[in-house]
């Protein structure tokens, strides 16, 4: 170990121990032993005690180096620039780096806004009343719909077209927090087609999200919530009706059946917990 006197020594010659580098600069031995190691910056001089020493005229290099990586740029980019760096390849870096820095801040803002509106879903369902019809006024909102063809009595064609759903959703950069639901026609009820959806639909946080989407109209609807899951909806869809008849009320053609809390909260279609709105007139 060196004492106070040769460590002073040194300094007055702008030499400095791995620790004493890393302390003014705060950051940790092993990062300048890393850094050593992959020839991005060594220490300067060896001295007859075999002791190794940083120099004060590396002071530009290390601020470099520890600017860039501030940057999140990667070590091997920063190395390959560190050995030929002109004011040009800097441009031509930062340029680069702020792209990449706008495509991640751009992913993070996704990421939030998608937190933000599944905190928003589940405390809906936490809070709301199960199994009791209420009239609410709900306001204009937008969803992404494709038509669903299959036969409904069949898992698999019912996931085909959820999948073919989701890949749309994908390729049209649509990135909503809301679960895919869907839209049921209300001759499905009438004709004892109890399963039959005519869409499968994805709510919008923004109508701008799709150039042309599917309106859900401002205005009071009936509404109910259940947690009985997906093969269980029709017979609220019927409950629905029939207070609409006995309401003396006039309701839209379509059912908007939107899933609350899905497969990231229970295991099992059987209790999807599921929000039912119909419009009246």
């Amino acid at each position: 170990m060196l004492n106070d006197y040769e460590i002073n020594e040194l300094n007055e010659h702008g030499l400095y121990t791995t620790g004493q580098f890393a302390k003014m600069f705060d950051i940790e031995k092993s990062t300048l032993h890393y850094y050593d190691k992959i020839g991005l910056i060594s220490p300067q001089i060896k001295g007859d005690n075999n002791y190794r020493y940083y120099s004060w005229q590396q002071f530009d290099d290390i601020t470099l180096i520890l600017t860039l990586r501030e940057l999140d740029m990667p070590i091997l980019e920063i190395k390959k620039y560190v050995e030929n760096r002109t004011p040009e390849k800097f441009a031509k870096l930062l340029n680069k780096t702020a792209a990449q820095l706008e495509e991640r801040l751009a992913q993070i803002l996704r990421i939030q806004k998608f937190i933000n509106g599944r905190r928003s879903i589940t405390e809906e369902a936490l809070n709301a009343e199960l199994n009791k019809i209420k009239i609410q006024h709900l306001p204009e909102e937008f969803f992404y719909v494709t038509a669903f063809d299959g036969n409904p009595y069949v898992i698999e064609e019912v996931y085909h077209y959820e999948g073919y759903h989701n890949k749309s959703l994908k390729l049209l950069d649509i990135y909503s927090p809301y679960s895919v639901g869907e839209i049921t026609h209300i001759d499905s009820i009438y004709e004892n087609k109890i399963i039959h959806h005519k869409y499968f639909q994805t709510k919008l946080t923004n109508k701008n999200d799709y150039s042309d989407p599917w309106i859900h109209p401002e205005g009071d609807y009936l509404t109910i919530y259940h947690k009985d899951g997906y093969w269980k909806t029709p017979k609220y869809h019927k409950q629905l009706l029939a207070f609409a008849k006995d309401s003396g009320l006039e309701t839209d053609n379509y059912f908007y059946d939107e899933y609350l809390l899905d497969e990231m909260t229970t295991n099992t279609m059987d209790s999807y917990f599921i929000r039912i709105s119909l419009l009246t007139r």
